[in-house]
Formats: C-alpha cells, sequence, structure tokens
C-alpha cells in the first residue's frame, strides 16, 4: 500500500499530465508504469489540487515597527534583591555596594530598572541589565528598593524593601589599623633645681 500511495504522489507531482498505466502480476501486486505493457489498464490522473494562501494583512504599526523592539506590556510575578541581602552590615567597603536583581521573567531590553537609596533614585538599569555597583554609600543604615518600569515610566514590578548596614571604622579610632600613626609625645624635661 505505501508504494502505491509513493507511486501515487510521484506521478501526481511530477507527470499529472502524462499517460499512466496499471496491471496486476500473477500475485496479485498491483503494478504502476508510464510505459504501456500487455493487459494494463490506462488511468487518468487529475491535476493535482494546489492551494494559494491570501496574503497576511499587517496592521501600519506592526509593519513599520521591527519586531524585536516591540515592548512586552506583561507584569513581573517576581521582583526581588539577592544583594545585598536584608540585615547585611558590610564592613570596610570603601562606599562601594555591589546590587544584584532577580526578575521572573527576566528583565525585558526595553524596560528600566529603578534602584532606590533611602527613597531617592540611585541608578538606572537599561538595556535589561540586573546589576550595578553604587557608590560613595555613606555609613550606617539604609533603605533600598527597586522598580521595574516601561518606556513610559509604568512600574511593571516591584521588590519589597532591603535594609542593610555599612560600617565604616572611623580614622580617629585607635583600633582601626588605618588610623594615622601619630607622633610619640617626648617626656617632659626635667625642671632645673636652683643654685645654692
Amino acid at each position: 500500500m505505501r508504494a502505491l500511495i509513493l507511486i501515487l504522489v510521484l506521478v501526481t507531482t511530477n507527470l499529472a499530465a502524462a499517460e499512466v498505466y496499471r496491471w496486476v502480476d500473477d500475485s496479485g501486486v498491483t503494478h504502476f508504469s508510464d510505459r504501456p505493457r500487455e493487459g494494463a489498464e490506462r488511468i487518468t490522473i487529475n491535476p493535482a489540487q494546489t492551494y494559494s494562501a491570501p496574503e497576511a494583512r499587517v496592521s501600519r504599526s506592526e509593519r513599520d515597527e521591527p519586531k524585536e523592539e516591540k515592548e512586552e506590556t506583561t507584569a513581573y510575578t517576581s521582583v526581588a534583591i539577592s544583594s545585598p541581602q536584608a540585615g547585611q552590615a558590610m564592613t570596610n567597603t570603601g562606599g562601594l555596594v555591589q546590587v544584584a536583581i532577580q526578575t521572573q521573567p527576566p528583565i525585558n531590553v526595553n524596560h528600566k530598572a529603578r534602584v532606590y537609596l533611602d527613597g531617592r533614585v540611585a541608578e538606572e538599569l537599561a538595556g535589561g541589565r540586573s546589576s550595578t555597583q553604587l557608590k560613595e554609600v555613606s555609613r550606617g543604615e539604609h533603605n533600598l528598593r527597586v522598580d521595574i518600569q516601561d518606556s513610559t515610566g509604568r512600574t511593571l514590578g516591584q521588590s519589597d524593601t532591603v535594609k542593610f548596614s555599612v560600617i565604616q571604622p572611623s580614622v580617629l579610632n585607635r583600633n582601626n589599623p588605618n588610623a594615622p600613626v601619630r607622633p610619640t609625645p617626648l617626656p617632659p624635661r626635667p625642671t632645673p633645681l636652683p643654685a645654692r
């Protein structure tokens, strides 16, 4: 049966207008050929049925904008700050704090992550970036939060606020190994005794 289907496909695609002959041999097997043979029956093959799909209609905005620049408008199911961690105390950072963000789904290249430090925008990450290094973070306790926004400024996701601390030893602290060396004061000079 498979041979019959294969032959019919070949015949219909390549020889749609050609003559085809069919016969059954002594074993009962049906054969097809493009050459006449004794006892063969000539069969007529209709032309292959074809279908031409109409041209797809594309709206003007879809046609004019490249597909990769289209912006996803779905909200983020999760936005979290993975670094620094809640309650973390960092020592001797030199004012630098590494911030890493985890989102689900990953940040779209057309969206931006806005990093807030103590209620003020400290950094805006564009192009799908999810990490940065904040500079000049003073010692003390700080609040960190991240919003993911689309190009219009609409918030699509927001992290919880993370509290962390920066501990910078004072240069005036005697136990600080980086404290400046103070000169050792000279002992007072003895006062001479009055002459007799």
